[in-house]
């Protein structure tokens, strides 16, 4: 058995003194399960499967009408830029939280390839949905709470060319460290329609989704000769992803992974 935060183990099997056996899932965790239960070392019949454990009725809204996405208007980007969709409850109710398990998002790109994507629990009673806006054209957002849609969705997203000529350089980045390593990311100054611009280091923000499954937000180190810096201690073993951004679009070199 392996539970939604990816940890497995093992059910106990108890004979039923009828010729059959039982199999006690206690859903204690929120999410997907996922069940394999065999004879020997075979499968058995309908085995592997998933057991999805939902909240209680108490304490989770039923009226969608109390819940709402909150999206930069006019919905339209740059390439490279991230948008940011966060779904909140209305203020006007007081209804039980907002469980960000429950809130998924599909998303339509422009070549009609479709994904899902999930959510962030902003530990502030919201929760947050990031889109980037990788391909130029429109993109069709549908974001949905217990499997419902949710009003304005769906929502139109229009990414278009951005104007800036030559972004801002993530330069020596490692592909692994071990862990108790520093990470140290170097950011170069940039040429703005041809001119060279002033790196403003204080507009450049980085996301880290670590290997438990959270997400931290870092600013950039301003340096003496121009350049921008981030340093970080690897203190998980697993898999990082980093996301480096100004005015909500990725520079080049972003998103990057180091394991």
């Amino acid at each position: 058995m392996q539970q939604p935060d990816k940890i497995t183990g093992v059910i106990a099997v108890m004979d039923g003194r009828d010729g059959t056996c039982d199999v006690i899932l206690n859903g204690q965790m929120i999410g997907k399960y996922h069940v394999q239960i065999k004879y020997g070392d075979q499968n058995i019949v309908g085995s592997p499967f998933g057991v999805d454990v939902y909240y209680g009725k108490t304490g989770v809204t039923s009226n969608l009408s109390d819940i709402t996405v909150n999206a930069p208007f006019p919905l339209k980007v740059h390439r490279g830029e991230i948008v940011h969709l966060t779904i909140s409850m209305s203020q006007k109710t007081s209804s039980g939280p907002i469980y960000c398990e429950y809130v998924t998002a599909t998303i339509t790109q422009p070549d009609k390839i479709t994904g899902v994507l999930t959510s962030t629990d902003n530990r502030d009673g919201t929760c947050n949905v990031t889109v980037h806006g990788q391909m130029i054209g429109e993109y069709q957002i549908g974001v949905y709470y217990y499997y419902k849609e949710i009003v304005p969705s769906p929502l139109s997203l229009t990414v278009e060319q951005a104007t800036t000529t030559d972004n801002p350089n993530i330069i020596d980045v490692p592909k692994w460290l071990t862990k108790e390593d520093t990470l140290k990311l170097i950011i170069t100054s940039y040429t703005y329609n041809g001119e060279e611009e002033t790196l403003p280091c204080a507009k450049i923000y980085a996301n880290i989704d670590l290997p438990d499954m959270t997400t931290l937000t870092r600013t950039i180190t301003s340096n003496t000769n121009g350049t921008c810096s981030l340093a970080m201690n690897i203190d998980i073993e697993g898999k990082y992803r980093f996301s480096v951004s100004m005015a909500n679009q990725h520079i080049e070199g972003s998103p990057f992974q180091v394991v």
